[in-house]
């Protein structure tokens, strides 16, 4: 399972979806910077990350995912903290 939560004014909006995953791979963010969150998945994925813009850098997540794929992960932090990312080889370029 995926949630991902993100405060909104006064609202904490949660995102769920099931996924069929291996129980020993579980990311956990807890009002994690993106920059943070971005030093995560390049350890975890194997990949860079450039993130365009200081504002960017210090959004905070909240997130669980066990077993998800990189672009189910990028999909919903790019929703959430409304940005948009370009895979460039073995780089990901995030951007408001």
């Amino acid at each position: 399972m995926v949630i991902v939560g993100f405060k909104l004014g006064s609202f904490i909006i949660l995102l769920s979806a099931m996924l069929s995953v291996e129980p020993e791979k579980e990311l956990v963010f807890r009002n994690t910077p993106l920059d943070q969150v971005c030093s995560t998945l390049e350890q975890h994925f194997d990949i860079e990350f450039s993130i365009k813009g200081k504002s960017l850098r210090h959004k905070r997540v909240t997130a669980r995912y066990t077993q998800a794929s990189l672009d189910t992960i990028l999909e919903d932090l790019a929703f959430v903290l409304n940005f948009r990312y370009e895979r460039k080889k073995d780089m990901i370029v995030i951007q408001q």
